[in-house]
């Protein structure tokens, strides 16, 4: 008999609030897909040296990723409330656009991000994009008042 196979996950959406990722997990979970919520913050925060945004992912097993994209893209008011690249609108989304599996390449990045030499970024798992500001749908969750984020200082154009 084999041991049981734990599950791969992978991301398939990126929020702002703890509270919208808290609820496409239940969505998902009331339709037979198994999700959990990764909330990355406090990393971003003080491993990567940067004003958490982007930071809580739902994340589901590698097999049911088509499925539950489907079901998070079919329940609109969520969808929109997601950090998606605007590029391909994928909400597979990284911020700081640094590696998280070697560290090399990211201690250096935070050097440069450090001196001004380059600035933090998103990064699109699905396309590769890399882009500097908030989605526009993004900037209304980065100013709400349960956001971690202070709302002075973003400003949407």
């Amino acid at each position: 008999m084999s041991p049981p196979v734990s599950p791969e996950w992978t991301s398939i959406g990126t929020f702002n609030r703890l509270a919208d990722a808290e609820e496409l997990q239940s969505h998902l979970q009331s339709e037979g897909v198994a999700a959990r919520v990764y909330d990355e913050r406090s990393l971003q925060k003080f491993w990567f040296w940067v004003h958490p945004k982007a930071g809580i992912h739902v994340q589901v097993d590698k097999t049911q990723v088509e499925t539950a994209e489907k079901l998070f893209q079919a329940k609109e008011t969520l969808w929109m409330r997601a950090v998606r690249c605007p590029e391909c609108g994928s909400s597979r989304v990284q911020y700081p656009a640094v590696t998280r599996k070697n560290m090399l390449p990211a201690i250096l990045d935070h050097v440069f991000t450090l001196v001004g030499l380059f600035p933090a970024a998103y990064y699109c798992e699905s396309c590769q994009f890399t882009w500097n500001r908030p989605h526009r749908d993004s900037i209304k969750d980065l100013k709400s008042p349960d956001s971690p984020l202070p709302s002075k200082g973003i400003q949407s154009n």
